[in-house]
């Protein structure tokens, strides 16, 4: 009977790709390796005798590959490595109900490699995307606000299994849903949703760092926008006035009562002309009086 060597196969190929990509700096773990041999690699040597493969020539196939130098693999790119932040670095206080206009604070909180899906009923559901590609979070407020939303609408936080993933505990696996409550996201999540309770203990030290730094960070942009609209609403300092201006505006104002004193003959001319001296020697910068 012929023995079938499809295991050992596999296994070598994997070993060799995985040992070529560290010398490679491509990051490949061991499933990501198990994965490239299986797309890339495998069906070439499927059922060959393992004696009769040869260290070097996998190798080369390889690099082949990897260098998109081989006509028959130029159309299959190495696998991609996908990075994302874990939705369990999120505390579950950090994920309690807030209201609707503290969302775009809320979101600057969150690591730009998270995964978020933004659901608002008859507004806007951006798919699920990493949280660095959500543009202007505060235009979304304004949407909300146009939509007179009361002061009982509340956001809701998610923890949801992604499409075609497990819930098995890797970052990639899951996106926050951030919704409101008793929305059409929010009844339809129900099935994909996972529950874990996440407390300040379960934070390793490096997410509990990150997470502190996120927070400082973004209470600091928000202290800055607020001494901004502060300052945006206070008048301008009119231009002061030198003292040699205000009193000749003084003077003016004087003679203007002492004309009126002179056209009533409350004062006599002799007083008038004397007074109206005086304050021309104040007045001598030129000018009609």
């Amino acid at each position: 009977m012929k023995k079938n060597y499809s295991r050992q196969i596999f296994v070598l190929l994997t070993r060799r790709i995985y040992k070529i990509s560290k010398k490679r700096n491509l990051g490949f773990t061991w499933n990501d390796s198990q994965k490239w041999v299986s797309a890339n690699l495998f069906q070439l040597y499927k059922g060959r005798p393992i004696s009769k493969i040869k260290v070097t020539d996998v190798d080369g196939i390889i690099n082949s590959i990897l260098d998109k130098k081989s006509i028959e693999y130029d159309k299959i790119p190495p696998p991609i490595i996908e990075i994302c932040a874990s939705v369990f670095d999120l505390t579950t206080s950090d994920l309690m109900d807030k209201n609707w206009w503290l969302f775009a604070e809320f979101v600057d909180t969150l690591d730009p490699n998270l995964k978020i899906r933004v659901g608002f009923d008859n507004i806007i559901d951006t798919g699920i995307i990493k949280k660095s590609d959500l543009i202007n979070p505060k235009d979304i407020v304004e949407d909300l606000r146009l939509k007179n939303f009361g002061s009982d609408e509340m956001l809701i936080f998610k923890t949801m299994i992604a499409p075609n993933k497990k819930d098995d505990g890797k970052p990639c696996s899951y996106y926050l849903l951030i919704t409101t409550l008793d929305s059409s996201y929010d009844i339809k999540g129900d099935k994909d949703e996972s529950l874990k309770i996440v407390g300040e203990s379960d934070l390793s030290s490096e997410a509990k760092r990150k997470r502190d730094l996120r927070n400082r960070e973004a209470e600091a942009r928000k202290k800055e926008r607020d001494l901004r609209k502060e300052a945006e609403k206070k008048d301008r300092p009119k231009q002061v006035e030198g003292k040699e201006e205000e009193e000749k505006k003084l003077s003016l104002e004087t003679l203007k009562n002492l004309e009126k004193l002179y056209e009533s003959k409350k004062i006599s001319k002799e007083l008038f002309e004397i007074a109206f001296r005086e304050l021309k020697q104040k007045l001598n910068k030129g000018g009609e009086i």
